[in-house]
């Protein structure tokens, strides 16, 4: 597999699936261990017969919590060299871990006139893309932040 292929792979198949699959356990390793991230690629590295190019500072984990319900993990991938590879995907979930979404920003292309594009994956596999959004990676999180609180708790009326 080419470096592409592996971090294509972390991105959109092996942590979804991870997080899908054993939600609490995969959010607690991430939220606890800042180099969890780094580790995991690395050892997809391996097992493709290859060292990780990247550094450990090229990956990251940021807790947040977005209200007292919904916390949020932000993790951070090496810069994408070209699409569909991200640059983040943001996990959300609330305490009982019911209300979940995995959320990724990918970089932009021509159908996005080189903006990012906000994407999901959800539980069964689907991706479903949301389109391009702002290159503000503050904005790239809001947008997330909302499709997942309007998902699980409504639209707050303005």
């Amino acid at each position: 597999m080419t470096t592409k292929e592996i971090l294509y792979s972390l991105e959109h198949d092996l942590l979804p699936k991870s997080f899908f699959d054993d939600r609490k356990t995969f959010a607690g390793v991430l939220a606890q261990d800042p180099g969890a991230l780094y580790e995991i690629a690395s050892e997809l590295f391996r097992r493709n017969g290859q060292d990780n190019p990247f550094s450990r500072g090229e990956f990251s984990v940021e807790p947040n919590m977005i209200n007292s319900e919904v916390a949020m993990l932000k993790l951070k991938f090496p810069k994408p060299p070209e699409a569909p590879l991200c640059s983040t995907a943001f996990i959300f979930f609330d305490r009982t871990f019911e209300k979940i979404s995995y959320f990724c920003i990918e970089k932009g292309n021509e159908f996005t006139g080189g903006f990012p594009n906000v994407c999901e994956w959800q539980a069964d596999g689907t991706h479903v893309a949301y389109g391009s959004q702002s290159p503000d990676p503050d904005e790239q999180m809001m947008k997330c932040v909302e499709i997942h609180l309007e998902r699980y708790y409504g639209k707050e009326e303005e």
